[in-house]
C-alpha cells in the first residue's frame, strides 16, 4: 500500500496557490496538512480553498505537525532558516528558486540535509521537461565525446516587471497577485535576472551537460529601477569548455518561455529549441540522431519536482534533476557574475562555503 504523505506548504503564496497546492490536492496519497503565510486570514482562505487542515501565520508552527514532507515557497532570503528547520523536523524539502541569496546560505542548506538525512529539492522544474529529458538522453546515447563548448539563451516575458516592478502575472493572480518586490529588491531576491532567470538558465546548462563552472565573466543591462534585465555570461569550465549563456527578459507580446541550447563536443553537437520542441544530435560522423518526443514537450509544466518530492517521502529515489548541491552551485554562479560586473573582470565560481562539507567542517557528516 502506498504510504499517505503528510504535506506542509511554507509560504502559501501566489506560485504555491496556482501550481503546488491544486496539484497536492488532486492526490489521494498526500495528505494536505497544513499551510502557512504572514497573513492569517489569507492563510485561512488558502486552508479552505484546497482543504488544509491548518493555517498559520507561524511557520515554526506549521513545523510541529509531524511533516513527510515540506514546500518552502517563501523569498530566497529567508529560505536558510525554514529549509534547516524543516530537514531537521525530519521532513524531505522541495525549496523554490531562487535557492538563496549567498552560496555560503546554500551550501548551509546542502550540509542540513546530509546531516539529518532528508532529501532536499530545488524547484528546477525545466530540467524534468520531456524536451530536456530527450536532449540528456541523446547526449548519454549518442556520446557528445569531451565537450567543448556550450551556448545557452533564455528569454522570458518578465520585462515589466524587473524594468518596472510592474506587470507580473500568473495564473493565481486574481486570487493571490503576486508582490513585485519580492522579484527585485536584492535584499530580498538577490537581484533581478541573475537569480530570478538565469537561475534556471545555469540550472539546466549543468544538468544536460554535467559540467563543473569555473569563472564567469558577466555583463548586466540595468533597467531604471536598478536591477538586471537583460544578462549575457562568458562561463569556463573546469574541463575546459567555455559557454556563453544569455537571458533576455521579452515583452509580453511572447509570454511562453523560449529556450535555445548548443553543446559542442569531440563526438558530435546537440541542438535544442523550445518553439520547435525540437532536440537533434548530429554526430561526428554525419549521422543525425532526433530525440522521440511527445507533441506536448515544449509546454512548461512545473511539477516534476513537487511529484519526486512525494515519491522521496514514500521512499523512491531523487534522480539528479535537482538536487540540492545544483541549487548551491547555481547560486555561486550569480553570486560571482554579480562579482563580476562590480570587477569588470572574470571571476571564480567555486565559493569558498563549498568547505563547509569537507571533513571536520561545519557541515560535515557526523
Amino acid at each position: 500500500m502506498t504510504k499517505r504523505v503528510r504535506v506542509g506548504v511554507i509560504g502559501a503564496g501566489s506560485w504555491a496557490n496556482a501550481v503546488q497546492l491544486p496539484a497536492l490536492a488532486k492526490r489521494d496519497d498526500v495528505e494536505l496538512v497544513v499551510v502557512s503565510r504572514r497573513d492569517g486570514d489569507l492563510a485561512r482562505q488558502v486552508a479552505a480553498r484546497f482543504g488544509v487542515q491548518h493555517a498559520t501565520n507561524d511557520w515554526q508552527e506549521a513545523l510541529r505537525y509531524g511533516l513527510d514532507a515540506v514546500i518552502v515557497a517563501t523569498p530566497p532570503n529567508v529560505h536558510l532558516e525554514q529549509v534547516t528547520a524543516a530537514l531537521e523536523s525530519g521532513a524531505h524539502v522541495l525549496c523554490e528558486k531562487p535557492f538563496a541569496i549567498t552560496s555560503e546560505a546554500a551550501w548551509q542548506m546542502v550540509a542540513a540535509s546530509r546531516r539529518t538525512g532528508r532529501k532536499l529539492l530545488i524547484a528546477f522544474g525545466w530540467n524534468y521537461m520531456p524536451l530536456m529529458q530527450g536532449a540528456r538522453r541523446l547526449l548519454d546515447d549518442r556520446g557528445i565525446g569531451d565537450i567543448e563548448f556550450l551556448t545557452l539563451e533564455i528569454r522570458v516575458a518578465v520585462r515589466d516587471l524587473l524594468a518596472h516592478g510592474t506587470g507580473y502575472r500568473n495564473p493565481a493572480s486574481d486570487v493571490l497577485p503576486p508582490k513585485p518586490e519580492t522579484f527585485v529588491k536584492p535584499e530580498v531576491s538577490g537581484g533581478g535576472q541573475a537569480p530570478v532567470t538565469m537561475s534556471h538558465a545555469f540550472g539546466l546548462a549543468l544538468f544536460l551537460s554535467r559540467l563543473e563552472a569555473a569563472t564567469i565573466y558577466a555583463q548586466m543591462w540595468q533597467g531604471p529601477i536598478g536591477v538586471d534585465v537583460h544578462d549575457a555570461m562568458i562561463v569556463t569550465f573546469q574541463n575546459g569548455a567555455i559557454g556563453a549563456i544569455n537571458g533576455a527578459s521579452s515583452h509580453e507580446s511572447k509570454p511562453n518561455v523560449e529556450w535555445a541550447v548548443g553543446i559542442f563536443g569531440s563526438g558530435g553537437q546537440l541542438q535544442l529549441d523550445s518553439v520547435t520542441a525540437d532536440v537533434q544530435f548530429g554526430s561526428a560522423d554525419g549521422s543525425i540522431y532526433r530525440a522521440d518526443l511527445p507533441s506536448h514537450a515544449g509546454v512548461y509544466e512545473p511539477n516534476g519536482p513537487l511529484r519526486t518530492l512525494i515519491s522521496v517521502a514514500q521512499g523512491g529515489p531523487a534522480g539528479d534533476e535537482s538536487p540540492a548541491e545544483l541549487g548551491a552551485r547555481t547560486v555561486e554562479l550569480v553570486e560571482a557574475s554579480y562579482r563580476s560586473v562590480q570587477s569588470g573582470r572574470a571571476e571564480q565560481v567555486l565559493s569558498p562555503a563549498r568547505a563547509l562539507l569537507a571533513p571536520g567542517g561545519v557541515g560535515a557528516i557526523r
